[in-house]
């Protein structure tokens, strides 16, 4: 998977929602694309949440807190 993108939501560690920033997801997920228990971590997008019934902004990261209205707002959308 290589890197992860700051500015994206990933889903791994059974559950857990986490930021691409190295600080937040951990040096295993961000070198290898798996968490810490060797499962694929996952990308999520708004789309995806909201397509599935789901409120976007209750989709944060778990150590800084940023979601997806805080990436919207440093791209200028």
């Amino acid at each position: 998977m290589g890197k992860l993108r700051e500015d994206s939501l990933y889903l791994g560690d059974n559950g857990r929602c986490f930021c691409g920033r190295d600080e937040c997801s951990g040096i295993t997920a961000s070198c290898t694309g798996h968490d810490i228990s060797g499962l694929l971590i996952i990308r999520i997008t708004a789309d995806e949440v909201k397509a599935a019934g789901m409120i976007s902004d209750s989709f944060k990261c778990e150590t800084c807190g940023r979601g997806f209205s805080d990436f919207a707002k440093t791209k200028g959308l």
